[in-house]
């Protein structure tokens, strides 16, 4: 009897793995409003410094100043809600998680819950500079940081067996 491919891993995440990730997320899902918030922001902001320093005296401030400063005030605080919402959850996950891949499933085990689904039930698997990101749903993601494999032979392996579980679905290097 062959014995089954498996590979185990077991990860200890910290906030920088999510800030990292989710920094590059936020950006991916709303680089259009950030682009607009910077095309309608940037020129304003401009032109405000550019009266204040050619005629200071003339300027009287009012609060219509401010309303350009409103569009990157949103973008800004939803960063910081991201990220704050992303550490908070972070205290939830305490302790190793253990993650086993096998040509069958994937199993996690995490000191309060465990896990065991089919490959087929990933929306995608993609591959960052740092990890690896396997999405249940569209928007959702479990973060297996690359730190955690024993070698770049054991990513390798990983690699292969996500491509055969996978196909196209794997958005890998």
């Amino acid at each position: 009897m062959e014995e089954k491919r498996s590979i185990e891993i077991n990860v200890q995440l910290e906030f920088q793995d999510f800030w990292q990730v989710l920094f590059w997320q936020t950006i991916k899902r709303f680089w259009l409003m950030y682009l607009l918030t910077l095309v309608i922001t940037l020129p304003v902001i401009s032109m405000i410094f550019y009266a204040l320093l050619t005629n200071p005296e003339k300027i009287k401030f009012s609060p219509v100043i401010i309303l350009p400063l409103l569009p990157l005030l949103a973008v800004l605080m939803s960063q910081w809600s991201v990220y704050s919402s992303a550490k908070k959850s972070m205290a939830s996950v305490k302790g190793k998680t253990l993650w086993i891949f096998s040509e069958d499933d994937f199993k996690v085990f995490t000191p309060v819950a465990r896990n065991e689904s089919d490959w087929e039930s990933l929306e995608k698997i993609e591959e960052k500079s740092k990890a690896f990101l396997l999405y249940p749903q569209k928007n959702v993601f479990m973060l297996v940081p690359k730190r955690f494999f024993e070698s770049e032979a054991q990513i390798q392996e990983f690699r292969e067996l996500v491509r055969e579980k996978l196909g196209s679905k794997a958005k890998l290097k």
